[in-house]
């Protein structure tokens, strides 16, 4: 109930039901849906019985200036195992069906911007986002990094990250060049010098491997390196492995992290290939900008929120402290 109090003090528009939100269960899901002054969403989550969505397919929302946000919510079913689907009488749809249908009922609502709230992987998104080219935006939910970068995703679509255990709040700023720029893609304004920086760090770090190998190896040869990590099988069958010496560990991990950086720098380059070329002419087009803010201790509670978890702290104690 914290949870569902906060969102409702932040007028929350929509909340997407993820894999780990079912283990709450279904009535009690539905119970929490009962305080919500905001929809939940579960586009590919179906009630077997009735044969549609567990909660709502999608949500609008009327921003102003002509645009309506249309909001799905995904779950991968990869994610939720067999046994707790047939427990709750559910099941999930392949994310990509699920998304075409209802962004072609948001459509006919007049909706102009499809962003989906993901519980997918990257690679789902990649393929949901080919398959339904009307969706602009994924907003993760099931990533454990910590980085600001705007991702692509399938079609035309960018993904923002998501962040873990509430740590920080994910700002995405949204420009339309005109209301007739909704359906367009979206641009990122900073996404050609991000790549070329991870181009230019991928391409230090080459460098950098490239050199270290050079010198271990050398190191090795003067040390009658490499030395082969076992030793013949005796009449008790194999013998311990011998220890590796540690110049063979470092080549190994050296070549481990040049492949690493070499794909790197290869995904940054084509990724720079496929931008729109830079001819000096402005183009109309939706811009997006993204941040994650660090929740730290140093970020003042709001008053109305910090009453609410006192509240809740005194039915339910803190069970660490000081974290």
């Amino acid at each position: 109930m914290l949870l569902i109090d906060r969102f409702n003090a932040e007028s929350l528009a929509a909340q997407a039901i993820g894999d780990r939100d079912l283990a709450l269960g279904r009535a009690n899901l539905q119970e929490l849906a009962t305080h919500a002054r905001y929809p939940f969403v579960t586009t590919n989550l179906i009630d077997t019985v009735t044969g549609k969505p567990l909660f709502e397919p999608y949500v609008l929302t009327d921003v102003g200036h002509g645009v309506k946000v249309a909001f799905l919510g995904l779950i991968d079913p990869r994610n939720v195992p067999p046994s707790v689907l047939e427990a709750e009488r559910l099941r999930v749809d392949p994310p990509e069906v699920a998304a075409a249908a209802a962004v072609a009922a948001a459509a006919g609502r007049g909706a102009t911007l499809f962003v989906v709230l993901s519980q997918l992987s990257a690679r789902e998104e990649e393929r949901v986002g080919a398959a339904v080219p009307q969706i602009q935006l994924f907003v993760g939910g099931d990533a454990m990094g910590m980085m600001s970068e705007i991702g692509s995703a399938g079609g035309s679509a960018l993904s923002l990250p998501g962040s873990q255990k509430g740590k920080h709040l994910g700002i995405a700023t949204l420009t339309l060049d005109d209301p007739l720029g909704t359906g367009r893609p979206f641009f990122d304004p900073n996404r050609r010098a991000d790549l070329e920086r991870k181009k230019r760090e991928a391409d230090q770090r080459i460098q950098t491997y490239d050199r270290l190998l050079v010198e271990v190896r050398a190191r090795a040869a003067d040390q009658g390196q490499p030395i082969p990590p076992g030793s013949p099988a005796g009449p008790n069958g194999p013998r311990r492995p011998a220890p590796v010496p540690s110049p063979t560990l470092a080549i190994e991990a050296y070549e481990r992290q040049l492949v690493a950086a070499r794909a790197e720098s290869q995904l940054a380059a084509t990724a720079l290939a496929e931008l729109p070329p830079e001819d000096g002419k402005p183009t109309p087009k939706n811009g997006i900008t993204f941040e994650l803010v660090p929740l730290s201790r140093e970020v003042a509670d709001d008053p109305t929120i910090q009453k609410l978890v006192e509240e809740h702290r005194k039915t339910w104690p803190d069970p660490t402290p000081g974290h």
